[in-house]
Parts: structure tokens; C-alpha cells; sequence
């Protein structure tokens, strides 16, 4: 595997993973991070990369480690057996680092069967809030003691469930909206949700153990 990332996203995966656990290779790349919380993943089309060679099909463990450095031209990433070499090319010189990897269990990530585009402000929202997902229309709630805010937008072919989300989730929503410019929910069996956030060459998405409800 050899791939060429440019400075841009190579800033854009230090942001997005700054821990990197899972990283399969196959078509695309993907990459798997997960907490006692969540379970991330981005896949990183042909497009992302710079230049982008991959025969393989692997799952592998790498440690914590930087994607991004001021003034590099890009990065090169080359997976030989069971390193993975990073190397950061500058203008008249190149520092390059050897990431041992080992084996490592794929991950099942909880798949969505339909996906709703959200065109709502969240910047609008501090606090937990509730999306209600109704036939045409999407509406955003947050409620406290003393006062309601709301937001609508359209909506395409609704499910008719409410999903709550707390403020920590809202933050990152209001962050990976800005960089990405698209956020949507997936909802799959039994509703399981994952945010699913959409940008040039890549998609960005986390299942998050959400409150859901049927209206």
C-alpha cells in the first residue's frame, strides 16, 4: 500500500483522529476509533489522496502518532509488511518515522439502512436537544425550565422518531458540520444512530448510544 496525503488533510486527520486504533485497507481507507462511548469511522475516498496505489486488504493496530507538520509538502504513507513508514516531504528534505503495527479484530460498526440530510443551524443550540425526524419535516428542540428554543427544515421521506442528543454530542455535530458542510442521521434496525457528516473525498461518521423514540 503507498498513498500521498496533502498538508490540508493531513491536518484534517490529525484533527478528526487524533488516536487512531483501526485502520482497514481495501478500495478505500478507513479508519476505526472507538471509546467506551463511541465508534467513529471515516472513509477516505480515491479522491482525498494525492496518489493512492492499494492491493491489500488488511486490519491493523497502530499507535498514537501525528499526521500533520507545518511547512510539509505532503505526506507518504507506505505500508511494507508489518510497518507502516510515514514519511513528511519538505522542500529540501524529508523526516521520516516507522510505525510498528500488529494484527487486529475487525470491528463491526451498527450500519444505517436510511440516511436524512439536517439543514439546521446547531450553532443555535448549547444544551441537550431533541431532532424529530416527522414525514417532511425535521425540527430541533432544546427546552429548559424557563424557555423553548426551536429550528425546522425540510425533510425528505421522515421516520417519525425523535432522537436525543446531549450537549457534548451537540458540540462535535456544530464542529464537523462546519468543516464537512453536510450533516446527516443514519437510521438503521431497531434504530440504531449514527451521525454521519459528508465532505470532498471523505466521510465521516460515529454511532453514538442515543435515546431514541417512535412518535
Amino acid at each position: 500500500m503507498e498513498c500521498v496525503i496533502s498538508p490540508p488533510n493531513a491536518l484534517l486527520l490529525d484533527k478528526l483522529f487524533s488516536v487512531p486504533v483501526t485502520v482497514k485497507l481495501s478500495v478505500n481507507m478507513e479508519i476505526i476509533y472507538y471509546t467506551s462511548e463511541e465508534l467513529r469511522k471515516m472513509t477516505l475516498k480515491g479522491s482525498f489522496f494525492e496518489h493512492y496505489d492499494c492491493k491489500c486488504v488488511r486490519v491493523f493496530s497502530i499507535p498514537k502518532t501525528n499526521f500533520f507538520m507545518s511547512q510539509m509538502r505532503f505526506l507518504r504513507l507506505v505500508l511494507n509488511e508489518n510497518v507502516l513508514i510515514l514519511e513528511f516531504i519538505f522542500n529540501n528534505t524529508k523526516l521520516i518515522k516507522y510505525l510498528d503495527i500488529i494484527a487486529a479484530n475487525s470491528i463491526e460498526i451498527p450500519s444505517s439502512s436510511f440516511y436524512y440530510d439536517i439543514n439546521i443551524d446547531f450553532s443555535l443550540f448549547t444544551g441537550t436537544v431533541d431532532i424529530f425526524l416527522r414525514h417532511d419535516r425535521v425540527k430541533v428542540r432544546e427546552r429548559t425550565n424557563v424557555w423553548e428554543k426551536e429550528a425546522e427544515a425540510g425533510l425528505v421521506n421522515g421516520c417519525n422518531l425523535m432522537v436525543r442528543i446531549d450537549s457534548k454530542t451537540l458540540k462535535k455535530i456544530n464542529w464537523y458540520s462546519k468543516v464537512m458542510g453536510k450533516f446527516s442521521i443514519g437510521v438503521g434496525y431497531e434504530e440504531p444512530i449514527n451521525l454521519v457528516f459528508i465532505g470532498d473525498g471523505f466521510i465521516y461518521s460515529f454511532f453514538y448510544a442515543v435515546f431514541t423514540q417512535k412518535l
